[in-house]
C-alpha cells in the first residue's frame, strides 16, 4: 500500500529530491515513519512562458497508518490517493492442461503474456508472423536502402511488434496496475529507469531491440518457445470448443516440418555468418599487378625440399581455396606464411608437426 501525492511542483533548477521532501511535508508525517519515497511520475508544464516547471507525483510508503494519513490529507484538500499494489500473478485453474498455452503474435501483448505464463511454469508456445529481431532489422534496413519489401518481416511485423520501430513509445490511456508491472519488467531487461516516472516515457528504438531480445531469452530459458515466420491462420473448433490452431505450416500437432525447417535455417545462418567473415577479411588479388620478384598470393612457386631432397610446386592461394591434393596451399598455413615475401634463391625454415623442414625457392611464376 502506498500514498500517491500528486501535483508536486518544482522549478527547473531544483533538485529532484525536493519533490520528495515536499510530498512528505504535505502528509505531515515524521521522517522515521517513511519507509520509502520515490517519484512515480514527472511531466513538464510549459504552458506559461518564463514559468516552465516540473509537476511530479510522489509515491510514499509508511511503516503504518497509510489509510489514516491519506484520509487526513484529503480532508485538507490535498491531491492524495491511496494505491494498493498487488503482485501480478497468473490465475491457476483447477485442472491440468493437456497441452501448453498458445499465444498468437509476439508484439507487446504477446511478449508480456508469454513472460507471465513462463514465469508461472506454463511454457507457452508463441507464434509470430514475422522474423526475429536481427532478421527484422536487416529486412527493414534493406527496404529503406531501396530494396524490396518483405511482406512478412518489416516495420509492422516481426519480433517486438510495430512499436519496435516507433521510438519505443510507452504511452497508454489506461490506468491498469499492470502498466507499472510492464514498466518494471522493461527496466529489468535494460530499459532506462526514467520510464518508471516519465509522464510520456519512451525507450528508444535502438535500445528497445536489445530489451526485447533479452525478454524473449528469459521466456525461452523458462521453457517457452517462440516460432518465427509462423502465423496462426485458422482456429479449429469441435462442438463449439477450440481444439487446435492451424498455421501456414499445418496444424501444430503435425509440425515435424517446422523442426526440419528450423534446423535448415540454423545451418543457413551458420553458413551466412561464415561467408560474411570471409568477405570481411577478403583481399582482391589482380594477377596482372602481382610482383613476381617475390612470393605473393596467386603465385606458382617451385621449391627444393632440402630436408627430403626433392623438388615441389605450390600455388599460394587464400584459405578458402586451399586444396593439398591440387597443390594449393593457404597463405595462412605454416608453409604459406613462411614463403610469402621470399625471393628466388632464398631459404626458409618451416616448423611442422614432423619437425623443421627447409625449402629453397627455385622459381616464382604466374599461376595459370
Amino acid at each position: 500500500m502506498a500514498i500517491i501525492v500528486n501535483s508536486i511542483i518544482t522549478s527547473l533548477t531544483e533538485d529532484r529530491q525536493e519533490a520528495i521532501r515536499k510530498a512528505v511535508g504535505i502528509l505531515e508525517v515524521p521522517e522515521p515513519l517513511v519507509q520509502s519515497a520515490y517519484i512515480a511520475k514527472t511531466s513538464l508544464d510549459a504552458r506559461r512562458r518564463g514559468d516552465i516547471r516540473f509537476v511530479h507525483s510522489v509515491s510514499v510508503t509508511l511503516a503504518d497508518g497509510e489509510a489514516r494519513v491519506a484520509e487526513r490529507a484529503q480532508a485538507k484538500g490535498k491531491k492524495v490517493v491511496l494505491r494498493v499494489e498487488e503482485p501480478l500473478e497468473a490465475a491457476f485453474g483447477p485442472g491440468k492442461l493437456s497441452h501448453r498455452p498458445v499465444i498468437a503474435g509476439f508484439g507487446p501483448a504477446g511478449m508480456f503474456a508469454g513472460l507471465l505464463l513462463a514465469k508461472n511454469g506454463y511454457a507457452p508456445l508463441i507464434l509470430e508472423r514475422g522474423g526475429d529481431m536481427d532478421r527484422r532489422v536487416a529486412s527493414v534496413e534493406r527496404f529503406l536502402s531501396g530494396g524490396s519489401l518483405d511482406p512478412e518481416t518489416n516495420v509492422q511485423f516481426g519480433e517486438g511488434g510495430a512499436g519496435t520501430f516507433s521510438d519505443g513509445k510507452l504511452t497508454t490511456r489506461i490506468g491498469d496496475p499492470k502498466c507499472a508491472w510492464v514498466l518494471r519488467e522493461f527496466v529489468r531487461f535494460g530499459a532506462p529507469e526514467e520510464i518508471l516516472h516519465r509522464a510520456k516515457p519512451h525507450i528508444g528504438t535502438d535500445r528497445l531491440r536489445s530489451v526485447v531480445k533479452r525478454l524473449r531469452a528469459e521466456i525461452e530459458s523458462l521453457g517457452g518457445e517462440v516460432r518465427f515466420y509462423m502465423p496462426a491462420s485458422d482456429l479449429i473448433l469441435e462442438n463449439g470448443r477450440l481444439c487446435a490452431i492451424r498455421t501456414t505450416q499445418g496444424d501444430l500437432s503435425e509440425n515435424a516440418e517446422y523442426d526440419a525447417a528450423k534446423d535448415e535455417q540454423r545451418d543457413i545462418e551458420a553458413r551466412i555468418e561464415e561467408l560474411e567473415g570471409i568477405l570481411k577479411n577478403a583481399e582482391v588479388v589482380v594477377e596482372d599487378e602481382v610482383d613476381f620478384d617475390k612470393i605473393n598470393v596467386g603465385c606458382k612457386v617451385k621449391v627444393f625440399d632440402i630436408t627430403y631432397d626433392e623438388e615441389m610446386e605450390f600455388k599460394i592461394v587464400g584459405s578458402t581455396e586451399a586444396n593439398s591434393l591440387e597443390g594449393k596451399i593457404s597463405n595462412e598455413s605454416p608453409v604459406g606464411q613462411a614463403l610469402l615475401g621470399k625471393r628466388v634463391g632464398e631459404t626458409v625454415d618451416v616448423e611442422t608437426q614432423a619437425g623443421i623442414i627447409q625449402y629453397k625457392v627455385l622459381d616464382i611464376s604466374r599461376s595459370m
